[in-house]
């Protein structure tokens, strides 16, 4: 029992003080900073989170350790957080203090970079006065005289993430430097660099489930390879439901819930068939996560399920909807007017032709059409000399109710829809030699697809969205 009690402390020692990572865990499933530093701020609210996992219940000495991580937006891009890590196992006792500074960049409407820089304390003891471990006949004054042997040590990380179209790709180096502490024993402690990746994507439904699959790798050296697979889903940005599975082929269920709106209580229960953990009755963790301040704090986990914020948007784009309609239907009015008059010999003189948009739809029927109507090069040639400050557009997509070959009846059109209170927005687009009549334009392709969709239900049925980038 003596020699099989010095052979753990040995093959354990060596592991700890050569290349001792931060404690796994499965709080990332529903606090993703926990994960990477890379992460502080970059939802609306704070989030403070306490966490506490027994490995491998029913083994005398297991690892049992505790969190607690702040994080949260203080400005423009700017996030900060607090990481407090205590590992227990057995004669040591492992402690970790880290701060971050992270900062977030949108490169577009799809695409955002974020980095961060941690900085941090970090405390380890070996204490051999402690009776879970006997070392009986052993001659090492260390063991003999029962001291405590302590490192302390401090060092640097950087994350990086790059999110593009809702798939996270992200890169976080715990510990950029590898220094050896001054403890005064004879004990050497040197914490190796090692790096953590993670790929994730999040995939919405009908805004009201979510599943974002995720894959987390950990590369450290004179060590195989260890990555983790996990899979989180939700409901209403209320329930979640995860599952994880490692390359130890240890696996674990995950449960969250919001019991209230500022606060979610999360559960894992981990096991596996093989190795030590066969051997116990598994791993249990829990976690309190308190969200405080910013917007709906349901959404930091969902990221953009909130049931509330899509209400919200709907009720905005329906009232914008609601008021396009309106003045649609007065216009529809005014058009069957001028279908009307367009048919009598008395309208020649306007010159509306049948036109058709990019897709060959055809908007002669709901704006009027005139059958003696011609347009020639030198008709075109001046019609863009009175547009050429018209021709370029920012980016963004923007709402099309007319796409009109010719350029009198382009002139013709746009005398109507001023009259109509519109603004006089018509651009000549070469690639396709046609005039499009511009009604709205939105950043949020979402947004242009609401108004597009009014517009269809109510006097322009063929409107459609010129994406512009």
């Amino acid at each position: 029992m003596k020699n099989l009690a010095l052979i753990f402390i040995f093959v354990f020692l060596c592991g700890f003080v050569k290349s001792q990572q931060t404690p796994v865990n499965n709080q990332y499933l529903l606090n993703k900073f926990s994960m990477s530093p890379v992460y502080a701020g970059l939802e609306d609210v704070f989030v403070a989170s306490l966490g506490y996992r027994q490995d491998m219940v029913g083994i005398e000495g297991a690892p049992v350790t505790k969190f607690l991580n702040i994080n949260g937006l203080i400005g423009d891009g700017v996030g900060i957080g607090l990481d407090f890590v205590n590992d227990n196992t057995n004669i040591f006792n492992y402690n970790q203090l880290n701060l971050t500074y992270a900062y977030h960049y949108n490169l577009s409407n799809t695409q955002s970079i974020s980095m961060a820089l941690s900085g941090g304390i970090y405390e380890n003891h070996i204490n051999f006065s402690d009776n879970k471990a006997s070392f009986q006949d052993i001659n090492d004054p260390i063991i003999e005289e029962n001291r405590t042997v302590t490192g302390i040590n401090y060092n640097a990380g950087f994350s990086l993430l790059y999110d593009i179209y809702d798939i996270n790709i992200g890169l976080h180096i715990p510990r950029m430097l590898e220094i050896t502490p001054e403890n005064g024993e004879e004990v050497p402690y040197t914490q190796k660099r090692f790096y953590k990746t993670h790929l994730s994507y999040r995939y919405v439904m009908m805004d009201t489930y979510s599943f974002e699959p995720m894959i987390i790798s950990r590369i450290m050296p004179n060590a195989p390879l260890n990555w983790e697979f996990a899979l989180l889903s939700s409901f209403r940005s209320e329930y979640f439901l995860g599952f994880t599975y490692r390359s130890n082929q240890a696996m674990a269920a995950s449960l969250g819930i919001f019991v209230s709106d500022i606060l979610n209580i999360g559960y894992s229960y981990e096991f596996s068939g093989n190795g030590i953990l066969a051997e116990s009755s598994g791993c249990h963790e829990i976690s309190l996560n308190f969200y405080f301040g910013g917007g709906s704090s349901r959404s930091s986990i969902g990221e953009g399920v909130d049931a509330d914020k899509v209400m919200e948007k709907n009720n905005e784009l329906i009232n914008k909807n609601n008021k396009l309609l309106k003045q649609h239907n007065d216009l529809l009015k005014e058009n069957n007017k001028f279908r009307e008059k367009s048919n009598s010999k008395k309208a020649k003189d306007v010159g509306v032709e049948d036109e058709e948009n990019e897709d060959g739809e055809s908007y002669g029927g709901d704006f009027g059409s005139e059958e003696n109507s011609n347009s020639t090069d030198e008709d075109t040639e001046m019609f863009d000399e009175n547009y050429e400050e018209k021709m370029e557009l920012g980016t963004g997509h923007y709402v099309v109710v007319e796409s009109l070959r010719s350029p009198k009846n382009a002139e013709n059109r746009k005398k109507y829809w001023i009259e109509k209170g519109y603004s006089d927005v018509v651009i000549y687009y070469e690639k396709t030699r046609l005039y499009y009549y511009i009604s709205l334009k939105f950043e949020d392709r979402d947004e242009a697809e609401g108004v597009r969709s009014g517009l269809r239900n109510g006097a322009i049925p063929d409107a459609w969205i010129w994406d512009v980038y």
